[in-house]
């Protein structure tokens, strides 16, 4: 399994700095999803 830290703080740094702006911190509009990503011999 590959979490993807890079991109999970890419997101969610962008994701600080638009609340920064934001009148409410909405759960459905703000929800950072990043895909898991399986790594196998077959896909290196």
């Amino acid at each position: 399994m590959d979490s993807q830290p890079g991109l999970t703080a890419t997101a969610l740094v962008a994701l600080m700095v638009e609340l920064q702006s934001a009148e409410a911190f909405d759960p459905a509009r703000h929800r950072v999803y990043i895909p898991p990503q399986i790594v196998t011999s077959e896909n290196l």
